[in-house]
């Protein structure tokens, strides 16, 4: 496997405490001189300036191979982000495979890329393929396919035993998952933080009942959420927002693989966790303790559990900060409805 021509690239952003469990599992799971690229995508807040400490001491660490790269563009969608990076930053200018992995996914098995690598090579020689991705566990689609490795359909479905979103609609039954774009887990903070319990924080049995499992192709007509994709630079150089009218990555993805024909297969033996989606960061954000201590416990690595956690004054700075920007997004477009009604009065 060419190591010189792949590199690995994180994209991060608030969350400096998953961004730290991240970096620090990486020396036990892919090669020492692996090219790893982390990318700042937020805007300078205090959650992002400590997300860049923490990501340039790392980095520091091993300046050969590690870098950290803020793109012009940072703040805006991550869509924007990859692509400006993989377009014009050195490191990455022959490289000819990526694999992308958001701040808080940790792939657990030793050689990891090297599985995920293979697996593309091997789909693509008889068809066109997107990406490769492994079986990650707090992911719309994976949990979906979780609930059978471990038997576990029948207590989700006593737990939720009425109607629960999945997208925009809310008639998903007792039992049915929306295993697609924003699909059940997406909404439901319980839902993760049960996973968790019998994943993250059982990591030797989320091993041991996924190995040996067969590639899995996920259906063309299901989005699926791209926490770790592993793809060849060129298609994301080539992918087209505006053909989709859609500034998100995962929709411009999907849209693409479905005009396209283009397989994504999901590498079953390839266990990862998956921290967090949108809401469940504040709402279980007191499990880090525990899965720092079963990472610690898995890695054989006492500094797992010497993170830096978020203080109260941090969060309640990060609180005010996130309510002004919206703040101020929400007065922009008000400004920009006025604006457009004059320009129609004028013009009329």
């Amino acid at each position: 496997m060419n190591h010189v021509n792949r590199a690995l690239i994180i994209l991060a952003s608030y969350d400096f405490e998953s961004l730290q469990l991240t970096l620090k599992s990486l020396p036990h799971t892919v090669a020492e001189h692996e090219r790893i690229v982390v990318i700042l995508n937020g805007i300078n807040t205090l959650a992002s300036a400590i997300v860049e400490r923490v990501a340039r001491a790392w980095a520091a660490e091993s300046p050969g191979n590690r870098f950290v790269v803020r793109p012009i563009c940072s703040g805006a969608k991550a869509f924007f982000a990859i692509k400006e990076v993989l377009a014009d930053y050195a490191p990455l200018q022959e490289v000819e495979w990526i694999c992308k992995i958001d701040d808080d996914v940790i792939p657990l098995k030793k050689n990891w890329l090297d599985g995920l690598h293979n697996a593309y090579v091997e789909h693509s020689a008889h068809s066109k393929v997107a990406f490769t991705t492994g079986l990650i566990n707090n992911n719309c689609w994976g949990f979906n396919e979780l609930l059978d490795i471990f038997d576990k359909r029948k207590d989700f479905t006593a737990m939720f035993n009425y109607r629960l979103r999945g997208g925009a609609v809310n008639d998903f039954m007792p039992g049915e998952v929306n295993n697609g774009s924003f699909g059940t887990i997406w909404h439901e903070p319980y839902i993760a933080w049960w996973v968790h319990q019998w994943t993250t924080l059982n990591i030797g049995d989320f091993i041991a009942r996924t190995s040996g499992l067969a590639p899995r192709q996920i259906a063309r007509n299901t989005g699926y959420s791209i926490g770790c994709i592993f793809f060849e630079r060129k298609f994301w150089l080539g992918l087209n927002h505006e053909q989709f009218n859609s500034i998100l990555d995962e929709e411009i993805i999907h849209q693409t693989c479905q005009a396209e024909g283009r397989a994504r297969w999901a590498v079953m033996d390839q266990p990862m966790l998956h921290l967090f989606y949108f809401n469940q960061r504040l709402a279980n954000r007191d499990i880090i303790d525990p899965v720092a201590a079963s990472l610690s416990g898995y890695f054989n690595d006492e500094s797992f559990k010497a993170i830096s956690r978020i203080t109260m004054e941090e969060l309640t700075i990060n609180l005010k900060e996130e309510f002004k920007t919206l703040h101020d997004d929400l007065w922009a477009f008000l400004r920009s409805l006025v604006a457009d009604t004059e320009s129609s009065a004028v013009t009329q």
